[in-house]
């Protein structure tokens, strides 16, 4: 019982320390990140969006020398909650630089693609969430595609309008 009056108590004063102006929460930094093929793999979310109804979370890479990977995840902003996501709501594809893109992949329609948005904030354009996607790359002549999955993604950041 003492512990609960305790926790109860530091709660109500942290909610009390807060203002609009100061907060000694920490800010969680933005981030898109998940497990690609078993190796943990981070990218930058800065140009993520919200345009009328549509939230369009893009994470890219910045690997000089090296390809540039883009994920992007459109979805039709309901709040807090799972979307199911269907193939011209996602793309994954490289690029060398800022050209063209070298290997674009699809969405594999087999697998369970979905995100699952745990926190939104219109206000403020925050959101948190989780994902999990599959992408298949075009069959080769020979027959063989190279499956690269996103297990156990997440990410945290703000919206741009």
């Amino acid at each position: 019982m003492k512990k609960l009056i305790f926790v109860l108590t530091a709660f109500a004063l942290a909610n009390m320390a807060c203002n609009n102006k100061c907060c000694f929460l920490p800010k969680v930094p933005a981030y898109i990140r998940a497990q690609k093929d078993s190796v943990q793999w981070e990218a930058n979310p800065s140009t993520s969006t919200i345009r009328n109804d549509t939230i369009t979370i893009i994470g890219k890479t910045e690997n000089p020398g090296a390809l540039q990977e883009t994920l992007e995840i459109k979805i039709k902003n309901k709040g807090s909650g799972v979307y199911n996501l269907l193939s011209n709501e996602t793309s994954y594809y490289t690029t060398a630089g800022l050209s063209t893109p070298v290997f674009r992949r699809r969405l594999d329609s087999l697998f369970a693609n979905s995100v699952n948005v745990f926190f939104y904030d219109a206000a403020s354009g925050t959101i948190s969430g989780s994902f999990n996607l599959k992408f298949m790359y075009p069959a080769m002549p020979s027959g063989t595609t190279k499956d690269i999955a996103f297990l156990n993604g997440s990410f945290n950041l703000v919206l741009r309008k």
